[in-house]
C-alpha cells in the first residue's frame, strides 16, 4: 500500500508541476474587474509586474487600483503626522541641546538646523524641502514639512537606521522611477504641484489637462 500511495503522490505531484507551467504564462495576462469606487474598473497584469486599471474616459491606464475606500484608511494613518510632529517638537526641544533648535519654525528650517544634520540627513532634508516648494497649497507644504522633521529626526538620532537607509538607497535603480507615459498622464492631473518632468508637461497640453502652474500663482 505504501509504494501505491508513494507512486500515487510521485504522479499527482508531476501532474500539478506540469499543469503549473502551462498555467503561468495564461496568468500574467489575466484580467479581472475589480469594483472601485470609481465603478468596475478592468485590471490586467503585465507580465514585468503591477497592475493596471483601465478607467472609462482615459486613453492611459492608471498604475494601480484607485480606490478612496483604500486612500482613506491611509489618511487615518496620515492624520498622525501632525500629532507625531508637535509632540515631537515639545519633546525634542527640552532635550536637545540650545545650539541645535532654530530659532525660526515656519517650516523653512524645520525643528533642526538642516546644517547641523549628518550628510545624508542634510540630503533628505534638501530634497523634501525642494518638493515642499512645489506645492501650491499649504496645507501639502505643512504635509511635507511634518513628514521631512520627522524622518530627519528619525534617521539622524538613530544612526543603526541611518546606516541602513544609506544601504537601501545604493540598492535602488534610479531608473525605475522615470516617468512612462503613464505615469507622467496621470501625474498630470496633480493640479497644483510644479513637475520638471517634460513628458508631464507634454501630457497636459496634449490632453488638455486643466492644472495650477504654481511658479506663475507665486508672481
Amino acid at each position: 500500500m505504501n509504494i501505491v500511495k508513494k507512486t500515487l503522490n510521485k504522479i499527482v505531484g508531476k501532474t500539478i508541476k506540469v499543469l503549473l507551467k502551462v498555467y503561468k504564462p495564461e496568468r500574467e495576462n489575466q484580467q479581472a474587474v475589480v469594483k472601485t469606487d470609481l465603478g468596475n474598473v478592468l485590471v490586467n497584469f503585465p507580465k514585468e509586474g503591477g497592475m493596471q486599471s483601465w478607467i472609462p474616459g482615459h486613453d492611459f491606464p492608471f498604475p494601480g487600483v484607485p480606490d478612496n475606500k483604500i486612500v482613506e484608511t491611509i489618511s487615518i494613518i496620515k492624520k498622525m503626522f501632525p500629532i507625531i510632529y508637535k509632540w515631537a517638537w515639545i519633546t525634542m526641544r527640552d532635550k536637545l541641546p540650545q545650539y541645535l533648535i532654530p530659532q525660526s519654525q515656519d517650516g523653512a528650517i524645520g525643528l533642526v538646523d538642516p546644517i547641523k544634520y549628518s550628510k545624508p540627513v542634510r540630503e533628505l532634508h534638501r530634497a523634501f524641502t525642494k518638493i515642499r516648494a512645489k506645492e501650491g497649497e499649504k496645507e501639502m507644504q505643512g504635509k511635507w514639512t511634518e513628514m521631512r522633521d520627522i524622518l530627519c529626526l528619525f534617521f539622524e538620532y538613530d544612526d543603526a537606521y541611518r546606516f541602513r537607509l544609506m544601504e537601501a538607497i545604493q540598492e535602488l535603480d534610479k531608473s525605475q522611477f522615470e516617468f512612462d507615459e503613464n505615469d507622467a498622464y496621470w501625474a498630470g492631473w496633480k493640479w497644483r504641484f510644479f513637475f520638471n518632468d517634460p513628458k508631464i508637461k507634454e501630457m497636459r497640453e496634449k490632453y488638455s489637462i486643466p492644472w495650477t502652474n504654481v511658479e506663475e500663482e507665486k508672481k
